[in-house]
């Protein structure tokens, strides 16, 4: 604990024992030890330095990525002005996307957010028919759209998604498909992606992150009247969102691995070698290779590979058990064998 006895600075053979002596002596003592002399200015080339400028050239470049001109969300913060932002005042933006990273949370005065119906197909009178998008703001929108930029090459790198997972692969232009599965990202509960983070042992703040940002949701949807009055969402996985493919591709990818290791004992299991590899006589280092593979996804489109009808209706039921876990349902209307 605090000590009992003083000496003083001025006679170090001098000791204050007495209550009020010790706590004048206490004050005195902090007080001018956090006491500063006014220093002249002088430059400061590190403030400067090539290291501290990319990362703010980081920000720079990431607002650069995808559509210049996307509908501003509830803030009404336009992509193209905070892109044209001077470095004082776009500091004061990575202040605040630095805040919510490091704290994994985000205020609820940035969670609001405007969702737009796209038609698909079908009746225009049927809801069902309609795609619900949301317009975030881009405040919340920024940490994840440098989390994916970071995280998909990071993924790849490590092999986690499979070869077979197409979406958000690099180099694949990845495109929202939903003719598989009923209702796409509207069914696909969070809980799929928190698994994945703990079972391929990446950081738990992701979790918290997208927790945070999923947690009571104000919500208008935009209708041919003007917005609806405000209603609350709590575990969505919205579409339109920057992270919300590679939230789906890496919880297909558990069923994918899942699937390759339960089945990869079947009898009739599909591999596929070059002409060349098939007969024993490689003639180039391709002919040599050779892929088992039971499931081919772009997003949330699949194709279950097997060369015989018990094997399909084998697989599909692993399949289905997969996904009804986290609330995704096979579209059977769609779904062809």
């Amino acid at each position: 604990g605090p000590p009992a006895a003083l000496s003083l600075p001025s006679d170090p053979k001098v000791f204050v024992t007495d209550p009020t002596g010790i706590k004048d002596a206490t004050v005195k003592y902090f007080t001018e030890l956090f006491q500063r002399a006014p220093r002249a200015p002088s430059q400061k080339p590190w403030m400067t330095t090539p290291s501290v400028v990319t990362i703010r050239e980081h920000l720079r470049a990431l607002l650069r990525k995808g559509n210049a001109r996307p509908a501003p969300g509830p803030d009404l913060w336009e992509k193209w002005c905070i892109k044209a932002l001077s470095d004082s005042a776009l500091s004061l933006v990575l202040d605040l996307v630095n805040y919510e990273i490091l704290h994994s949370h985000f205020p609820d005065s940035v969670k609001p957010a405007i969702m737009t119906t796209i038609f698909k197909r079908g009746s225009r009178t049927d809801l069902s028919n309609y795609r619900g998008i949301t317009c975030s703001n881009l405040i919340k929108n920024l940490p994840f759209a440098w989390l994916n930029h970071h995280l998909s090459a990071y993924i790849t790198q490590q092999g986690i998604l499979p070869e077979t997972q197409v979406a958000t692969q690099p180099g694949v232009q990845a495109r929202d498909l939903t003719s598989f599965l009923s209702h796409g990202f509207d069914r696909l509960e969070p809980e799929g992606f928190y698994d994945a983070v703990r079972a391929y042992g990446l950081p738990e703040s992701l979790i918290a992150l997208d927790q945070s940002a999923q947690h009571n949701v104000p919500c208008q949807v935009k209708t041919v009247h003007g917005l609806t009055q405000t209603f609350t969402l709590s575990g969505v996985t919205q579409q339109g969102g920057p992270f919300s493919p590679l939230k789906s591709t890496l919880t297909t990818s558990m069923a994918n691995h899942w699937l390759r290791d339960v089945l990869q004992d079947m009898p009739d299991n599909l591999t596929f070698v070059t002409h060349q590899g098939s007969r024993g006589k490689p003639h180039t280092p391709d002919d040599r290779l050779r892929l088992c593979t039971q499931m081919v996804e772009a997003m949330d489109d699949s194709i279950l590979l097997m060369p015989t009808l018990a094997a399909t209706t084998k697989s599909a039921l692993f399949a289905d058990r997969f996904q009804a876990a986290y609330g995704w349902e096979t579209n059977w209307s769609k779904s062809l064998l």
